[in-house]
């Protein structure tokens, strides 16, 4: 991991008339952040940097140049390989890569391999936002940025089903099937178990309800009725006399078996008292008197 911050430069720069020299880098990670710079800026030609990283993180100002001053100073050139990574970037900080020239042709940028690029875009001159810029004394004299990102393949890692359809019968276990000695297993559906439908609801019960029998309705005219004489069949049960009326039950008594039975008691006769009034002697005088028959009332 290179590790680059707070101001701090990586350069092959060159301030005179002589050439930059060129500057490699094999890393897993370049993180550059506060201002830090890998460069091989130039005044007198040359200088070039190669970088091969998967991941390249640029933070607060960083950058990655090989700009270029003087007459007929072309810039260098910036080649990244980011090995199936990535290039990342914040675009309001102003982190750049820049391959350009102030008085001649610019450089080139190329970036292969790259699975995505964050923050940091290819611009026709530089900005104050993140750019990746390859600019000369005039447009026409701007250099090449080339940005290769890795195609991803939608059918890569996809497993490729059978055509033919699977015969489940056979791959359904002996022990299932029906009438075969390790067929022991049943199931059996016993409803919901006495569990209500709906938590509001009250519970309903299961036992078989008869309906009320309805008797067939008596027929209007029984003059244009033809009856039709019926088999008379023995019957056990015993006829109650017609002339016996039906009385409503007032009470109920206990038989000798501890049975209760519902019977009708007899109505009071208002008028008379209800209970028979006491044969009680009464004695004056040393007589005794007590109730006596109409007989010898009258003697």
């Amino acid at each position: 991991m290179l590790l680059n911050k707070d101001g701090a430069q990586i350069t092959v720069s060159s301030t005179s008339k002589s050439k930059a020299g060129n500057l490699k880098v094999d890393a897993n990670s370049i993180r550059l952040d506060n201002g830090a710079k890998i460069s091989a800026d130039t005044t007198g030609g040359g200088g070039n940097i190669i970088l091969n990283s998967p991941l390249i993180l640029l933070r607060r100002g960083s950058s990655i140049t090989t700009n270029a001053k003087g007459n007929d100073i072309t810039g260098g050139d910036i080649t990244i390989d980011a090995k199936n990574g990535f290039i990342i970037a914040v675009n309001s900080e102003n982190s750049d890569i820049s391959a350009n020239s102030a008085n001649a042709r610019g450089g080139n940028v190329a970036i292969n391999n790259a699975a995505g690029i964050f923050g940091i875009q290819s611009r026709k001159e530089p900005s104050p936002n993140s750019d990746i810029t390859a600019t000369g004394a005039t447009p026409d004299l701007s250099g090449k940025v080339q940005i290769n990102i890795v195609d991803v393949d939608p059918t890569r890692g996809l497993i490729e089903l059978p055509t033919n359809l699977v015969d489940v019968s056979q791959q359904i276990s002996t022990a299932c099937t029906p009438g075969t000695p390790q067929f022991q297993n049943t199931f059996v559906a016993t409803g919901r178990g006495g569990l209500p439908i709906n938590p509001t609801e009250p519970l309903q019960d299961s036992s078989t309800v008869s309906a009320w029998v309805k008797l067939r309705p008596e027929p209007e005219n029984l003059a244009n009725t033809t009856t039709q004489p019926q088999p008379t069949a023995v019957s056990t049960v015993p006829k109650i006399a017609a002339t016996i009326p039906i009385v409503e039950a007032s009470g109920w008594v206990v038989d000798s078996n501890g049975n209760i039975e519902l019977v009708a008691l007899p109505r009071l006769n208002p008028h008379s008292p209800w209970q028979t009034p006491a044969d009680c002697p009464v004695s004056q005088g040393g007589v005794k008197y007590g109730k006596t028959s109409a007989a010898k009332a009258s003697r």
